[in-house]
């Protein structure tokens, strides 16, 4: 299809100077031009004769949006009336206790030696600042007074030669996340370092897993003889 050219003002004077129908007929012609250009745009493989590459990319579809399979009710979201709610319990006897006292009255009597009463009270419960707990194991050498033999304490079980190690708690929790959670190594050593200020190594963390897979062995027998009875 030919390009319409651009009239100049010349041109269009000329046109209006030939009359009515000479105007009517140019722009009818330029409407059955607008037409085939508009058909010819709509046109793709699938309503003509074009080859599918000639498409170019198709617009994405809407995603229709999500059905609720809940039945309508009446009910307002949030707490339905009547309904008791899962409320905190002060504690009879708290961890912490700060008395917020005037010191001054409006009128400016010194209260700071007047005895007070509990107008009102308010707990807050919340975490306490979760850090490590160092506990030092001492070995204490002795020196026998009658034979002067050197006698040392002896460690309890499980603390290895190591000069700091993870103490139980910790190993239990680093199993827990891996095998309870499904958390992986470094998700867990990241979790540590956020919330408790340590990041074990991935080494720590499996080795907290053999010892726990190796201590469980007594326990795994145990259950299989019972369930071959």
């Amino acid at each position: 299809m030919a390009k319409t050219p651009m009239l100049t003002r010349e041109e269009i004077e000329k046109l209006y100077d030939e009359g009515k129908e000479a105007v009517c007929a140019f722009i009818m012609s330029l409407l059955a031009r607008i037409e085939a250009l508009e058909q010819r745009l709509g046109m793709n493989s699938t309503n003509s004769s074009k080859p599918p590459s000639s498409d170019g990319l198709a617009k994405p579809k809407p995603k229709p949006k999500p059905k609720s399979f809940r039945e309508k009710t009446d009910r307002k979201p949030g707490g339905q009336e009547g309904h008791s709610g899962a409320t905190l319990t002060p504690k009879e006897n708290p961890d912490i206790v700060i008395k917020h006292e005037s010191q001054r009255c409006s009128c400016g009597c010194d209260l700071s030696e007047v005895p007070g009463t509990v107008f009102q009270k308010r707990q807050i419960a919340d975490l306490p600042k979760i850090e490590l707990e160092y506990t030092e194991h001492q070995i204490i050498e002795k020196e026998c007074p009658r034979c002067h033999q050197k006698n040392h304490g002896q460690l309890p079980n499980g603390i290895e030669d190591a000069a700091v190690q993870y103490g139980p708690q910790i190993r239990a929790l680093l199993v827990y996340l891996n095998a309870g959670q499904f958390l992986p190594y470094e998700r867990i050593s990241e979790l540590c370092e956020t919330v408790f200020g340590f990041a074990p190594s991935e080494g720590t963390i499996h080795n907290a897993l053999e010892d726990c897979y190796e201590g469980l062995d007594s326990f795994e027998e145990e259950v299989k003889c019972r369930g071959s009875r």
